[in-house]
C-alpha cells in the first residue's frame, strides 16, 4: 500500500535524530530542497499535534515535484506504534 502511493519509507538509526539526518544526506536520501518535518516530542499529544502540523503545512504546498521528509524520532515511533490513547 506504501509503494502504490508512491511513498519511499527509510529507517536511519544513530544515537541522536541529528545523526540520521547527516546519514540521510551522505547517502543523498536528503537534499537541501527536501522539506523536512520533525516528529520529536516526547507526550503522545504533542507528538499527535506536531503530526497534524505536518500534515496541514503540507497540504497547503502540494504540486507534483514537492518533496518532503518526515524525521521521527526513535521514542515517538515507539509512542506511535503502541497507538495510546490521547
Amino acid at each position: 500500500m506504501i509503494r502504490s502511493a508512491g511513498i519511499k519509507l527509510w529507517m536511519l538509526t544513530g544515537d541522536k535524530i541529528e545523526t540520521a539526518v547527516n546519514i540521510a544526506f551522505s547517502c543523498k536520501l536528503l537534499t537541501p530542497e527536501i522539506t523536512r518535518y520533525y516528529i520529536d516530542e516526547k507526550r503522545s499529544v504533542q507528538i499527535f499535534k506536531q503530526i497534524k502540523q505536518a500534515a496541514n503545512t503540507q497540504n497547503l504546498y502540494v504540486t507534483e515535484e514537492r518533496r518532503f521528509a518526515l524525521i521521527v524520532s526513535g521514542e515517538a515511533l515507539s509512542r506511535i506504534s503502541k497507538q495510546e490513547k490521547l
